[in-house]
C-alpha cells in the first residue's frame, strides 16, 4: 500500500509558475474545432477516467492556449480494450492513484493535446514530450530516462488537420511533428526504440509493486525553458487475493449441497 509522505503531500498540492488546473476521473477534450472528434482516439474504449493536466502558455513564438496531457492506467492487455479503473473509493488518497492486480496484465494510456478544439497553431515541432516511468520501491527508471514518444515507438496515433480529407476525424497512424495530438497506450514491458529494451528492464508484471509515470511537455524559445504541461500518476500494483483454504473444501461437495438445498417437490420430479 502507498503511503504518502507530508513533503510528497505538498508537492502534489503546489501550484507551478503557470496557469494550470488537474481534474481526476475525468474525460479528454475533443481535439477539434467541430467537437466531434474523440478525446481518446487511440482506441474504441471509453473516454474516461484520466487524470488530466491542462496548461498552457501566452509567452513565446508559438504561443499556445490550453494544452492538455491525460494519463490512466487499465487493467487489461494490449491491444484489447480493458477494465477502466476508479480510483480509491475511500477518499483517503489523492485521484492519481491507481490501484491495479498483479493477477491479470495491466497497461497505461497517455494523451498530449497541444490545441484542444484546435485552438492557436502550436505543433508537437514546438515542444518537447517526454515520460518518465519509475519504480517507487526499487528507484528503477525507465530505459531512456526520459522517453520520447514520438521517437520511442511507431504505433502511436497522431491528430492534425491535414490528413486524408476523407476520414471525419482527422487521424493518421504514426503520429508527426506536424501534428497537435499524440496517443498510444503501452505496459511496462513493451520494447523502446532504438533497440529492443523494455520500458522497465526489471519490471515483473506477477509482483506487487509501486510506480510513478509523469508526462510532461516543455517549450524552449531564446534558450528558456517552460513547461507548457505535466500529468503525474501513481500505479499501486497489489498481490493477487488467493481463495481461502476453505474454499478448496467446499468445492468438491458443492454439487452435493445445491442438491440437499432443493426444494422437495423440486427433488420429487
Amino acid at each position: 500500500m502507498r503511503r504518502i509522505l507530508p513533503g510528497a503531500l505538498a508537492l502534489l498540492l503546489a501550484t507551478p509558475a503557470f496557469a494550470d488546473t488537474v481534474a481526476y476521473d475525468a474525460a479528454l477534450a475533443h481535439p477539434d474545432f467541430s467537437q466531434v472528434d474523440p478525446g481518446w482516439y487511440y482506441d474504441t474504449s471509453p473516454n474516461a477516467d484520466f487524470t488530466v493536466d491542462t496548461g498552457g502558455t501566452t509567452r513565446g513564438a508559438n504561443p499556445s492556449g490550453p494544452i492538455e496531457t491525460g494519463l490512466r492506467v487499465r487493467q487489461g492487455s494490449l491491444p484489447a480494450a480493458g477494465l477502466i479503473l476508479g480510483h480509491d473509493s475511500t477518499g483517503l488518497l489523492p485521484g492519481n492513484i491507481y490501484t491495479v492486480s498483479a493477477a491479470s496484465p495491466w497497461v497505461f494510456d497517455f494523451s498530449v493535446d497541444l490545441r484542444p478544439g484546435d485552438v492557436y497553431s502550436l505543433k508537437l515541432s514546438n515542444v518537447s514530450v517526454s515520460l518518465v516511468i519509475t519504480n517507487d520501491t526499487t528507484g528503477e527508471s525507465d530505459a531512456l530516462n526520459p522517453i520520447n514518444p514520438l521517437t520511442a515507438w511507431t504505433d502511436q496515433q497522431g491528430f492534425n488537420n491535414s490528413s486524408d480529407p476523407h476520414d471525419p476525424f482527422y487521424i493518421k497512424g504514426v503520429a508527426q511533428t506536424g501534428d497537435w495530438g499524440i496517443q498510444d497506450s503501452k505496459s511496462f514491458s513493451s520494447t523502446i526504440l532504438p533497440g529492443s529494451a523494455p520500458i522497465l528492464p526489471n519490471f515483473n508484471p506477477s509482483a506487487p509493486d509501486d510506480y510513478t509515470i509523469t508526462l510532461t511537455v516543455t517549450q524552449t524559445v531564446n534558450q528558456v525553458v517552460t513547461t507548457l504541461s505535466s500529468d503525474t500518476i501513481h500505479v499501486d500494483v497489489t498481490a493477487a487475493t488467493p481463495l481461502p483454504k476453505s474454499a478448496f473444501l467446499v468445492l468438491p461437495i458443492l454439487p452435493l449441497l445445491l442438491t440437499l438445498r432443493r426444494p422437495d417437490s423440486a427433488r420429487a420430479l
